[in-house]
């Protein structure tokens, strides 16, 4: 199954199946197999090489007395170990190996004795593509009508790769050619034309002397359209129904009908209709349209929301053998749509298993098959399996029956085809004959994965990325075109990683455009590759989970990691495990304990097909409460899991009661509907029963549902606590209470407090309704949901009310720094405004009386605008107390400090206004959206620091830089989203630039559970904090990797794609530059350079110029920089000196720092004492201990470390 942590088990498992090629015929009897035991079989004998190519290798030996052509040979790749193929007899050919490689080969009796023939080793010869049948050009894809008026017909289709021409035909006719490029022609309407004539219309693409077979047909009726055909529901939530039908030919729009009312219109043939009542029916309509007519209506169709779920499940080609399960053997009436796995793709001539993909047996297949086509996977199954489960649609016609791709063994070539336009046009032509041969509904997509991730082998590259979404569009296009032609609307879904690296790598956001559904792979994030017994599929959070990833990596998690990365929830569709995970020798009590593993005994039996994989079904008849095996539940992840204390076994999987909880997550995030893997693991069919109870498929409602908790209302609230109420669910015993997909607790009362909150932070609190019925959950309801958002501690006396201008003393003991003088300041509150001020003779008396350099306000108020006013007087007394002098403004949390000496007094000033405030929302949006844009999440912020001086008259000036000094800002963060400071930094919104650059971030982790951050800079600005984890496939020298992803993380460094880093590239002066300006948190301005190489276009160009503005740089002269070219070590060491001497560090190295270095005589005077700095405080190390290499170029790692290096020395970074 599609799912990155399945890899020991399918890994294994594919290769088990594909060991078989024994037929198991439904209607015919097998040959006997022979009598002889295994230990009677000898080893086959004399194993030669017959042939080799470029990439394959024919292999015989001599037949094994014994052995029969049903139990056959395993074919062994010597070196690895690895499992090859199966054959009857010799001769086997062995395929898809690569050009001028050495292979290694046994053979093994099909009854496995542990004897082997000899080994034999060959090397492929040289590729020569010359060789390799070339690929017929392509057709022009998606013909269809754009425009229809009186005097012709406009037709449209998109271009073939390396076509110069178009040919088009009417009714079989050549009619014209098209060699401009502009993939449009237009055919004229003679004055006679009468209605009814009919006109088909063909293209195909030349570069003679290729011509590509012809486009789809396009049919038109003049003075007709047809209504659209195929009108189907392709998703229905509780609010939402997706609607889907084949287009039209002649249409270039439609309008859309609901309960017979004009409701919107569509230009392609998709609608989504929003807004829907749960329970309520809706007739559905279309009508097809054009500049000059409209189509009659197209057949109703009916939508109960809440009554059309999807409930996928996946068959696999290998259910048929050892497995016993037959297509037969599924129950169709609980099932919407099957997902056949999987087919292949054909790459050089074979599938991934080494099969030629040339066969004359298979349809489809008999010809030369070419880069990217599909092909079957199992060539002795498939076409059986395939007939069987069509025969099934008489026992559900509105079964849809699709077609999944790839896999985990098989998604080696996925990147490969998807990297041209030629190899994608060509899958997706395969897709469409493919559906089209075996009457299919549709295709299903399991790329495991793009760009990062899968089996090591796998072709990959950042490029996949796009690529994906293009591959999409295109077979969108392709099934579109040839859903015109046959009245079908064929589907296209994918299987997903749960993953949000996933979310981003197939860009999700485009790809979902073009995808009917999504079914996400919400399971495997256990299993054998650690030894941590851990559940398979949690549902949600378990606080107790020992592992950092907890929080993220559960069911809840992964759909909302889809939702927050742009898939519309209409389109997801729920994956569950119809399997469960074992470990060995694990302590008491089992979960979240280290196992210690260790082998199976001999004659036992772990596992049902695969050891420590089990089957549920397995599970439910042979394990739960029995032979020591006893089963608990864990009520935050809900979920079981089974636990033997006698030989210390652990279990996890899903069952009836985790399925009530997943069912209720599809209701109450308005979900498509649910997707197994895979349906051979319920036999009973006790999961599948209870899924089409909760979640219907017949247009129905489920029958005692019940009803989610009505009027959720916010009781009171406070800084670290929330009461909540509501009104009862009939029938329920029971609620369960979340707060940000964490179980808090359930309660059989309609009201509960929620305890320790933190305080001024938003919280989605969730309500579920339970029938408990002999200790277990038996319904479940969807959620009731609440936000609210806790209030700022508050003053344990005294306190400001809500306006009329009163004065107020907080009592704030206890909170802000102990060791800081503190000023005594009144509040006035007015609305949603509280302004802070100081007696002036009171404070600037108790500053001189103070010790303490460090003078600080502290406010509580739950105004969101705190305005703080004081006299100059007040700044200029704390700058008295010298060096060290600081202003501390504490606000609920959020602390301002700054170096008195740093504010610019001038004699006009009278007083200095500092606010604290949130951005208004527009500001927020646009902060989101670029954080969203890195992929970043926000953890704390925006917030507005706004510092102005106020001359006698009041009037106020901001002051955006300061005289010197350093300001910072200390943000104290929630532990949820888990802070990671090596990944988290914080931010300066630019309002001009829509975008945000770095601030050196120090982060503290406190016992209470938090952190701050404290942000480094000077000036006024709107700052909050980001956190990202950017993932790099070049990033792999040890000694660079933390580093990057560190300033990739924080937005110092920035890779030269979003997977590709450049680290081993030499970099250019300006990016260096750029990377040491972000670092330091400066902010380009309008500053130019003097340098003439240095233009507005010129990559780096802002970084240069302030570099240079503030004295960090000099050019190679006084008009040239040379931003392009390389640096050299030295010349690394003279810039990083004067960022330090910037910041305040002043270069007081000995030079007898070099004395070890025996090439010291290599660097330049000029250099001499950097490079003795840089050595001495080990942010530049020798290369060799005796050995400084001063002339050697820089790559881009070694900079970017270097920096890091620098500005943990300055304490600008952690």
């Amino acid at each position: 199954m599609p799912n990155g942590y399945l890899r020991a088990k399918l890994a294994k498992l594919t290769t088990w199946i594909l060991s078989f090629v024994l037929v198991l015929s439904y209607c015919t009897p097998f040959f006997p197999a022979s009598h002889a035991s295994a230990a009677e079989i000898e080893a086959p004998q004399n194993l030669k090489v017959d042939s080799f190519t470029h990439n394959s290798v024919t292999l015989s030996w001599d037949l094994v007395d014994g052995i029969t052509s049903v139990e056959g040979y395993n074919v062994w790749n010597a070196a690895t170990g690895d499992w090859k193929a199966w054959v009857g007899a010799p001769p086997k050919e062995i395929g898809g190996l690569s050009p001028e490689t050495e292979y290694s080969f046994y053979v093994t009796p099909g009854k496995e004795n542990g004897k082997k023939s000899n080994v034999v080793t060959v090397m492929t010869a040289p590729d020569d593509p010359s060789q390799r049948p070339k690929p017929p050009l392509t057709p022009p894809l998606h013909l269809k009508i754009t425009d229809v008026t009186e005097n012709g017909i406009t037709l449209g289709w998109i271009g073939s790769p390396g076509a110069n021409g178009y040919d088009v035909s009417v009714n079989g006719q050549w009619k014209g050619g098209v060699w401009d490029g502009s993939d449009s022609y237009t055919f004229p309407i003679a004055e006679t034309t009468v209605t009814g004539a009919v006109y088909t219309f063909t293209v195909a693409a030349q570069n003679l002397p290729d011509v590509s077979k012809d486009s789809n047909p396009v049919k038109l009726t003049w003075g007709q359209l047809e209504a659209p055909r195929d009108m189907k529901i392709v998703t229905a939530t509780r609010t939402t129904a997706s609607l889907g039908w084949a287009a039209t030919p002649g249409a270039t729009g439609y309008e859309i009908y609901r309960d017979g009312e004009l409701i919107g219109t569509s230009d392609s043939n998709r609608y989504v209709a929003t807004g829907l009542t749960e329970g309520q029916s809706y007739a559905f309509k279309a009508v097809a349209k054009n500049r000059l007519w409209r189509s009659p209506d197209s057949a109703e169709v009916i939508v109960v929301p809440g009554g059309h779920y999807n409930i996928v499940t996946y068959y696999t080609s290998w259910s048929v053998f050892d497995r016993g399960f037959m297509p037969e053997d599924i129950d169709v009436s609980q099932i919407t749509h099957i997902n056949y796995a999987f087919s292949d793709l054909c790459w050089r001539g074979y599938g991934s298993t080494g099969v030629a993909c040339k066969n004359a047996d298979i349809p489809l297949q008999a010809r030369d098959v070419f880069d990217g086509e599909i092909v079957v996977g199992d060539q002795d199954v498939d076409l059986r399996n395939l007939a069987a489960l069509r025969a099934r649609k008489a026992d559900n016609p509105n079964l849809n029956l699709i077609v999944s791709v790839g896999g985990w063994s098989w998604s080696g070539n996925f990147s490969n085809m998807a990297k041209t336009e030629e190899t994608r046009r060509a899958f997706a032509d395969s897709a469409v004959d493919f559906v089209r041969e075996y009457r299919l509904d549709g295709l299903d997509i399991d790329w495991e994965y793009p760009v990062e991730g899968g089996v090591d082998t796998n072709s990959r590259s950042p490029e996949d990325k796009e690529n994906f979404v293009l591959l999409m569009k295109t077979i969108r296009e392709a099934f579109d075109a040839a859903g015109s032609v046959e009245g079908k609307y064929y589907l296209l879904t994918i299987a997903s990683a749960q993953s949000d690296e996933f979310v981003v790598n197939a860009d999700l956001a485009r790809s979902a455009d073009y995808l009917d559904f999504i079914n996400i792979m919400t399971y495997d994030y256990s299993g054998t590759w650690e030894p941590l017994a851990h559940h398979n599929a949690p549902l949600y959070y378990d606080k107790n989970h020992p592992k950092a990833t907890g929080p993220r990596w559960n069911v809840a998690g992964g759909v909302r990691g889809h939702l927050k990365g742009g898939v519309p929830a209409y389109k997801l569709v729920l994956g569950l495990p119809f399997y469960g995970k074992g470990w060995l020798n694990c302590p008491s009590p089992g979960q979240y304990q280290t196992c210690e593993g260790g082998t199976i005994p001999p004659g036992e039996k772990f596992g049902t097909w695969e050891d420590y994989a089990f089957d549920y079904t397995d599970v439910e008849d042979n394990y739960v409460n029995k032979n020591g095996y006893i089963r608990y539940w864990n009520e935050a992840a809900k979920v079981p899991y089974l636990y033997n204390n006698e030989n210390k076994r652990f279990i996890s999987y899903d069952d009836e009661e985790s399925i009530l909880y997943k069912a209720s997550l599809v209701r109450s995030l308005d979900l498509a509907g649910v997707m197994s893997w895979d349906i051979s693991g319920d036999r009973n069919k006790t999961l599948t029963t209870r899924l089409v109870r909760d979640l219907p498929t017949n247009g129905s409602l489920a029958s005692g549902t019940l009803t989610a908790p009505r009027s959720l209302m916010l009781a009171s609230i406070g800084s670290t606590a929330a009461n909540i109420a509501w009104e009862a669910s009939p029938g329920a015993t029971g609620y369960d209470v979340f707060a940000d997909n964490a179980w808090i607790g359930n309660t059989t009362n309609t009201e509960f407090s929620i305890t320790n909150l933190n305080p001024s932070t938003a919280y989605r609190v969730q309500v579920l309704a339970l029938i408990k019925e002999g200790g277990r959950t038996t319904a479940v309801s969807a959620a009731a949901v609440l936000d609210v958002t806790t209030t700022a501690p508050r003053p344990s006396s005294g306190g400001g009310g809500g306006g009329g201008g009163a004065s107020t003393e907080p009592d704030t003991t206890g909170i802000g720094d102990p060791a800081a003088n503190r000023l005594k300041a009144k509040v006035a509150r007015d609305g949603n405004k509280a302004t802070v001020t100081l007696q002036t003779a009171d404070a600037v008396k108790s500053i001189r009386d103070s010790e303490a350099k460090k003078s600080q306000i502290v406010v509580v108020t739950d105004a969101e605008i705190v305005e703080t006013i004081m006299a100059k007087e007040i700044i200029q007394a704390i700058a008295g107390k010298g060096t060290g002098g600081t202003l501390s403004l504490l606000v609920n949390g959020v602390e301002l400090s700054v170096p008195a000496e740093a504010f610019k007094l001038g004699e006009t000033v009278a007083n200095v206004r500092i606010t604290i405030q949130p951005p208004g929302e527009d500001i927020a949006a646009q902060f989101r959206a670029a954080a969203k844009a890195r992929n970043a999440q926000i953890i704390s912020g925006p917030l507005e620091f706004k510092i102005e001086v106020l001359d006698s008259a009041n009037k106020s000036s901001q002051m955006e830089d300061f005289k010197s000094g350093e300001a910072s800002r200390i943000f104290k963060l929630n532990a949820d989203p888990k802070v990671d400071p090596d990944l988290a930094t914080g931010a300066i919104y630019l309002r001009d630039r829509k975008t945000y650059r770095h601030v050196p971030t120090l982060f503290a982790a406190h016992s209470d559970g938090s952190v701050s951050a404290e942000l480094k800079r000077s000036g006024s600005g709107i700052y909050g904090v980001v956190q990202s984890n950017p993932s790099f496939l070049d990033t792999n020298q040890t000694w660079a990797a933390q580093d990057i992803k560190q300033a990739a993380a924080k937005g110092i460094a920035f890779g030269d794609s979003p997977n590709v880093f450049g680290a081993k590239q030499d970099i250019t002066r300006g990016e260096l530059v750029s990377i040491i300006v972000n670092g330091l948190g400066i902010v380009p301005d309008s500053a130019k350079s003097p340098f003439k190489d240095v233009g507005d276009g010129t990559k780096y160009a802002e970084e240069i110029a302030v570099a240079w503005k503030l004295g960090l740089i000099k050019g190679k002269s006084a008009d040239a920089f040379d931003p392009m070219g390389l640096i050299t070590r030295q010349e690394l060491a003279t810039v990083l000196e004067q960022a330090m001497a910037f910041v305040g560090v002043a270069n007081r190295t000995d030079p007898a720092a070099l004395t070890p270095f025996k090439d010291r005589a290599d660097i330049a005077p000029f250099a001499q004492g950097a490079m003795a700095l840089m050595t001495e405080r080990k942010i530049l190390n020798g290369v060799s201990e005796t050995k400084l290499a001063p002339l050697a170029t820089v790559t881009k790692a070694q900079a970017t470390v270097s920096v890091m290096r620098m500005l943990r020395t300055l304490n600008l970074t952690d």
